[in-house]
């Protein structure tokens, strides 16, 4: 089940399955429905988030800071409540001010898919043994640059720290010597041996 500001979406999810591999997360069309109806409304009862709504995407002019203003998501796992943050269900699309729905309607079937969209800003611990899932809320870091770093490398047996290249550059690599020219074969033949003079004839007397 899923819960925004206390409405409960008593739509049936039907199978819920979580799965690492699939990006968004999909659900049932009339969850789907009853989920954007959740959150935009109560938007609509909060000076619209501080955004302005575009589709299944919001402006928001203040980037990801102004996301707090949107609602949790409490997904509900039996008595298990977790919380689905407004960080995860909706990503920035390029490097615009635009943010857009992290979950997608799967039509009519009855299956809810909790992909990587769902799995962000938590733990998740497949307990495979015991056939359970863990789940617990992480501060998970995010590299928008890639950050400086050294590499060390063996250099005559002694580690030496070296700077790693920046992106887009390669590391000088000497050409390799070309191979030395193999010494030339004479084609020509030995010469054929002399004949050898001939033997005198001995005559009759």
């Amino acid at each position: 089940m899923m819960r925004v500001d206390g409405f409960e979406i008593q739509v049936p999810h039907g199978r819920t399955i979580i799965d690492s591999g699939t990006t968004y997360t999909y659900l049932n069309h009339n969850v789907y429905m009853a989920l954007r109806y959740a959150i935009e409304d109560y938007c609509a009862r909060h000076e619209g988030c501080g955004a302005y709504q575009t589709g299944i995407c919001w402006e928001v002019v203040d980037g990801t800071p102004g996301l707090e203003r949107f609602p949790d998501i409490e997904v509900i796992f039996e008595s298990t409540v977790t919380r689905w943050v407004p960080r995860a269900y909706l990503y920035r699309k390029s490097l615009s001010s635009k943010y857009c729905y992290a979950f997608a309607d799967d039509g009519t079937t009855l299956s809810t898919t909790l992909g990587a969209s769902w799995m962000q800003h938590q733990d998740i611990l497949f307990d495979m043994a015991r056939r359970k899932v863990g789940i617990a809320p992480a501060v998970c870091p995010e590299w928008r640059t890639r950050p400086a770093h050294i590499a060390n490398i063996s250099v005559g047996g002694t580690d030496a720290p070296t700077p790693s290249p920046s992106p887009g550059t390669a590391d000088a690599v000497a050409p390799p010597t070309p191979p030395a020219p193999a010494a030339p074969t004479s084609s020509a033949s030995s010469p054929p041996p002399s004949p050898s003079p001939p033997s005198p004839s001995s005559g009759s007397k």
